[in-house]
């Protein structure tokens, strides 16, 4: 199983860089880089996501997984933009509250979130009112906005 990202970063076409927008955060000299080699979050959000989505294992840990995709999502686009995410307790609502604005989920999908984060903490071993396939779309579209979001997409 490869689960390396097929995703190299090269010149931009408008203006010939290879850095991220300044408001992200920067890259110096990424060109041909694969994207896990400067980012390895984003690897392990790609092996979380993957393990959410594998019917053998229970609804527990699936939705488990599902959510740990979503929260290391949030430490990759806070961590671009400065933030001190090594210091944190994890999960940290802090995470989520400053990097799911810049994921441009809905409405819902913030809820979802949160939802899936007090059930976290809470240590359950009952599973969340969410269904285990939203949970893996919303770990999944929260995978792709990472990547639009640091500049990968």
């Amino acid at each position: 199983m490869n689960l390396k990202p097929e995703v190299t970063i090269g010149e931009r076409a408008e203006t010939g860089t290879t850095a991220l927008e300044p408001s992200i955060g920067c890259v110096a000299e990424t060109r041909g880089q694969s994207l896990d080699s400067i980012r390895p979050r984003v690897l392990t959000c790609k092996a979380l996501l993957h393990d959410a989505g594998n019917v053998n294992l229970s609804l527990h840990a699936r939705i488990r997984l599902g959510f740990e995709c979503i929260y290391f999502c949030c430490l990759e686009v806070a961590a671009s933009t400065g933030a001190p995410v090594d210091t944190l307790v994890h999960p940290s609502f802090d995470i989520l509250d400053a990097a799911l604005p810049a994921l441009k989920l809905s409405g819902s999908d913030s809820v979802t979130v949160d939802l899936l984060l007090h059930w976290s903490q809470s240590g359950s071993p009952f599973v969340p009112a969410v269904p285990v396939l939203d949970v893996c779309d919303l770990a999944n579209r929260s995978y792709d906005a990472t990547l639009r979001c640091i500049g990968f997409v």
